[in-house]
């Protein structure tokens, strides 16, 4: 079950995506990486706009015009004006509070000595 919930600018996200260009091309990826873990305010402002349409464990596909990517700046990828596709999976979110830092902290330890040990 997907759970909604409005997600503000300090709130910590665990996120798989995939970002490419109108040809198909794709420049940036966590495919084959672990999930970044970021908060909302790390994102630029179309991804944190894709971010709010999906809740727990949600996925997305969105394009994003340039004026909302990287602008006429571009990046170290996109050149500068360019609309990025973005694909996306929200695999969790929690409220940036010290309580849920420490649980949400013990939660994602147990996963990685999970995966060490297997």
């Amino acid at each position: 079950m997907v759970r909604f919930c409005e997600k503000k600018e300090a709130d910590l996200l665990k996120i798989n995506f995939e970002w490419s260009f109108a040809d198909g091309t794709v420049f940036e990826t966590t495919s084959g990486r672990e999930p970044i873990k970021t908060n909302l305010a790390g994102l630029f402002q179309g991804w944190q706009e894709a971010v709010s349409l999906v809740g727990k464990g949600g996925k997305i596909t969105a394009w994003i015009p340039a004026e909302l990517a990287f602008g006429p700046q571009g990046n170290r990828f996109a050149l500068p004006n360019d609309a990025i596709k973005i694909q996306m999976e929200l695999l969790d979110f929690y409220l940036n509070t010290p309580e849920a830092n420490l649980e949400r902290s013990q939660e994602w330890l147990a996963e990685i000595e999970a995966s060490v040990e297997g």
